[in-house]
C-alpha cells in the first residue's frame, strides 16, 4: 500500500511537470507570435546592414496571409544588384525561405489575378547583363520573366519567357556578314531579330527570344514568341498593387530612423483576396 503511494505521487509529479513544461511553451509561443513582424525584420535588417551592402527593401506578401515577407537586395545604389534574399516570419522568427547571387540583376514583381478561376500569382521580371558569343559585341541584357510558387515557406521561380538583346559593331560588309553567320550558328536561322539606327549606322542590333517549353527553355521565331507572350498573358488582369519598397543605399540610420522605416512598414498594404 505504502509504495502504492509512493509511485502514485511519483506520477503525479511527472503529470504535473509535463504541464507546467508545456504551458511555459505555449506561453512562450504566444509571446513570440505577439512581437510585431516589423520589430522582427527591424532586427534583421539593422544586422545585415552591418556587414552587407543593402540597396533597396521589399515587403511583398507571397502567401496573402497579411503578414509581408521581407526582400532583402544587395549591392550598389538602386539599380545594380548582386543577388537578394527573402525572408519570412515563422512561429514569432525570422526564417530566410531563398537566396541568389546574380549580379547586375534588377527584379520587380506583380501581381495578376488568373480571369477563369480569380486565383492570384506574382509575376517577376528581371534584368541583368552578360557578354554573348558574339564576337564584337557590347553587353547583352536578359530579360527574364517567371511565375512566382510560394507555398509553405518554399519559394520558386519558374522561367517562363526570356528576350535577349545586344548590339554588335562592323566596320565593313565583310565584318556585317560574319555577325550574321554568328547569330545563324548561335540563334539559329530565323530564331532572332535585327535593327539597324540611322545614328548608328556601324551598330547592328540583335534580339532572340526564348519559351520554356516542357521541362526546357528553347530558342524560338519573334513571330512564335509574340504568339505565346499574348496568349499567356490574355488569361491574366494585372491588379493595381504597389509593393512596399525602401531604395537607395540603405543605412543604419534610415532603419533607425523612425520616419523612415515607419513609412516603409505603413506602406505595406494587405491583400485582400476574395
Amino acid at each position: 500500500m505504502g509504495h502504492y503511494k509512493i509511485h502514485k505521487k511519483y506520477f503525479l509529479f511527472i503529470f504535473l511537470t509535463i504541464i507546467l513544461i508545456l504551458y511555459s511553451k505555449l506561453q512562450f509561443e504566444n509571446q513570440t507570435k505577439n512581437v510585431h513582424w516589423a520589430k522582427l525584420y527591424k532586427d534583421l535588417i539593422l544586422m545585415k546592414v552591418s556587414s552587407s551592402d543593402i540597396c533597396s527593401l521589399k515587403l511583398i506578401d507571397l502567401d496573402f496571409d497579411n503578414i509581408p515577407e521581407l526582400i532583402i537586395n544587395y549591392g550598389f545604389g538602386n539599380s545594380i544588384t548582386n543577388g537578394f534574399e527573402i525572408f519570412r516570419i515563422q512561429d514569432g522568427f525570422v526564417k530566410k525561405c531563398f537566396s541568389t547571387e546574380i549580379e547586375g540583376m534588377i527584379s520587380n514583381f506583380k501581381l495578376y489575378r488568373n480571369k477563369e478561376n480569380n486565383k492570384y500569382k506574382y509575376i517577376k521580371t528581371s534584368y541583368y547583363g552578360s557578354f554573348p558569343p558574339i564576337k564584337n559585341s557590347g553587353k547583352c541584357v536578359f530579360k527574364k520573366i517567371y511565375e512566382i510558387s510560394y507555398f509553405y515557406g518554399q519559394y520558386k521561380e519558374d522561367i517562363i519567357f526570356c528576350v535577349e538583346s545586344g548590339n554588335s559593331y562592323f566596320d565593313n560588309d565583310k565584318d556585317l556578314k560574319n555577325i550574321y553567320s554568328q547569330l545563324n550558328h548561335y540563334y539559329g536561322d530565323e530564331k532572332y531579330s535585327i535593327m539597324f539606327e540611322p545614328e548608328y549606322p556601324k551598330i547592328i542590333y540583335f534580339e532572340a527570344y526564348y519559351y520554356k517549353f516542357l521541362n526546357e527553355v528553347i530558342n524560338i521565331s519573334k513571330t512564335h514568341f509574340q504568339h505565346l507572350y499574348d496568349k499567356y498573358f490574355e488569361q491574366y488582369v494585372e491588379q493595381d498593387y504597389e509593393i512596399a519598397n525602401m531604395e537607395g543605399i540603405i543605412t543604419k540610420n534610415k532603419i533607425i530612423n523612425d520616419k523612415e522605416y515607419d513609412r516603409f512598414v505603413k506602406s505595406f498594404k494587405p491583400i485582400i483576396v476574395y
